[in-house]
Order: C-alpha cells, then sequence, then structure tokens
C-alpha cells in the first residue's frame, strides 16, 4: 500500500473536464470523497487513511474507464430547412 496525499487526490478529482455532466455519477463519488475530507479538515500533506484510500481506488479504477469512453457527436443541416438542425 502506498500513502495517499490530500494534493493527489484533489488534482485527480478536479482535473476531470465534463461540461455536459456525462459522467457526473462517476465524479459524484470523487466530489464526496472531497467533500469528506475537507470535513475532516485534512492539512494539504496528510496521509489518507485506509478506508479513504481504497474508496479512492475504487473512484480512480472508474475514472480510467471513463477515458475509454466516446460519445459519437453528428450536426446534419438539411439544406431545404436551415431553421431546423438534426443532431443524431
Amino acid at each position: 500500500m502506498y500513502d495517499l496525499f490530500t494534493p493527489v487526490f484533489m488534482t485527480s478529482i478536479t482535473s476531470v473536464f465534463d461540461p455536459l455532466c456525462l459522467f457526473s455519477p462517476v465524479m459524484l463519488l470523487g466530489n464526496l470523497l472531497l467533500q469528506s475530507l475537507w470535513e475532516k479538515h485534512l492539512d494539504w500533506n496528510d496521509t489518507l487513511c485506509d478506508e479513504d484510500i481504497q474508496l479512492w481506488n475504487v473512484i480512480r479504477d472508474d475514472m480510467t474507464k471513463l477515458s475509454n469512453q466516446r460519445i459519437p457527436r453528428r450536426l446534419t443541416l438539411e439544406p431545404s430547412q436551415f431553421d431546423t438542425i438534426k443532431v443524431d
């Protein structure tokens, strides 16, 4: 087992760019863990407890799977109806 410090955890959670909140079910766990660390008043270089590290490992595994996800996008304009946009 390794020591997980608060900066490592916080950087990982806050570095995910998800403006449409498509991955919010995964990110919610990370944000809840971040909130619980805040409530524990941990200092910046404090080591996380074993329970928090175990939860972080689950979240990190889920976040790793997110990098393989692709969301297909396509924007189609109908020439006869320029006021209509179809998104498939």
